[in-house]
């Protein structure tokens, strides 16, 4: 997993950290994102293999009173807040669906830039918050595909060599996200499979 990790931390932005072990938080200053990256044994729920768990959470820097590197950061820039998130990946149910770890991540490192946006937006990295996805906020609707465009611009970008051989499946299902939301506005159009499986949060 180490290298998937290392992929992760090349194709995000500079103040994002992804990393197997909660201990190895990174405390840069106000903005700062970690990503808790877990590895799963199981499916999850029959046969959910990657999601984002839950919402991104804020803490005070002050909180990780047992850690050196926040204690600086909270000497240098003062009290601000700390971003969490968290991403569950069973790496045998990608493979059992025929999907591709590398790409499974990308998607749900998209699910984590909505919600860094939405945090943004609510100046959640002044006050704290917890985002609380609004019932009519599309699971994969016209902010996930601007993340997961982005996320993609990345990889081809940062990715490396190891990455090229996901881009074209990352394009195709990228396009299958706008192709449903077109359909949404337009009810006379069939809408495919990838919609009418999906939840709304």
């Amino acid at each position: 997993m180490k290298n998937l990790i290392d992929f992760c931390n090349k194709i995000t932005p500079a103040n994002w950290h992804v990393t197997a072990h909660p201990q190895k938080y990174v405390f840069t200053g106000p903005g700062t994102l970690n990503i808790f990256f877990r590895v799963l044994d199981h499916f999850v729920d029959g046969w959910i293999y990657a999601l984002k768990k839950d919402s991104m959470k804020f803490y005070p820097v002050s909180q990780y009173k047992d850690c050196s590197e926040a204690k600086r950061s909270l000497e240098k820039y003062g009290e601000h807040f700390v971003a969490e998130s968290e991403i569950w990946l069973f790496p045998q149910g990608c493979e059992f669906f025929g999907d591709d770890s590398y790409a499974a991540t990308v998607h749900e490192l998209s699910h984590v830039a909505v919600d860094r946006w939405v945090a943004f937006k609510a100046k959640a990295y002044k006050k704290g918050f917890e985002d609380r996805p609004s019932k009519k906020r599309l699971l994969h609707g016209e902010q996930f595909c601007r993340a997961f465009q982005m996320l993609i611009q990345r990889v081809e970008k940062f990715g490396g060599n190891e990455s090229k051989h996901i881009l074209n499946s990352l394009r195709f299902e990228l396009n299958c996200y706008l192709h449903d939301l077109s359909a949404l506005r337009n009810p006379n159009e069939w809408v495919g499979r990838s919609m009418q499986h999906q939840d709304w949060i």
